[in-house]
């Protein structure tokens, strides 16, 4: 079989479970798809095993799997599928690390952002309540104001809040850094 006919097949195949299937790439591991041993196919990863995925596809009756890919009839053959589909499935995968590693990132921000605000507030609510000079002094500018624009490094920003001399307002300190 030429790479080109592993292709087509694969093509092939990728068009059947994107229509019937939805999300079946997330279910394939490429390190289990490279073994030559049962189980490491692609209708056995997303389906459970190779016959329940050809009746899942309705193409029991038609063929075994190797008009899309998902069986090879020689050991040559079979090869070349595997490495069709891995860059079938390798790009998917990088996107969906990137979506998830970035979803990670803003929830992480939005948590500091959350946590820097009750912090802010409960020790602005303390100034408020004491009588006698506070152990510090309010800045003149609000840190709140201070607080990082989404994408800047919110720990950097916290430090200098937190570090910053009393006397000195924190807009100056932070143009000074």
């Amino acid at each position: 079989m030429r790479q080109t006919t592993a292709r087509r097949r694969v093509n092939r195949g990728v068009a059947l479970l994107d229509e019937q299937t939805p999300g079946w790439d997330e279910r394939v591991d490429l390190g289990l798809l490279a073994r030559d041993r049962e189980g490491g196919g692609v209708l056995a990863q997303v389906y459970g095993d190779h016959l329940t995925g050809l009746f899942r596809l309705n193409l029991i009756w038609e063929d075994d799997g190797t008009a899309c890919g998902f069986k090879a009839r020689r050991a040559r053959d079979h090869r070349r599928q595997v490495e069709e589909w891995r860059q079938v499935v390798a790009p998917r995968a990088e996107v969906r690390v990137s979506r998830l590693l970035r979803d990670q990132v803003v929830r992480r921000e939005a948590d500091i952002r959350a946590h820097a605000d009750r912090v802010i507030d409960a020790w602005l609510a303390s100034v408020a309540r004491t009588e006698g000079p506070p152990e510090l002094t309010v800045p003149a500018q609000t840190p709140r104001r201070m607080l990082p624009a989404p994408g800047e490094d919110v720990s950097r920003t916290i430090i200098d809040i937190l570090s910053a001399d009393p006397a000195e307002p924190v807009g100056q300190r932070a143009a000074a850094g």
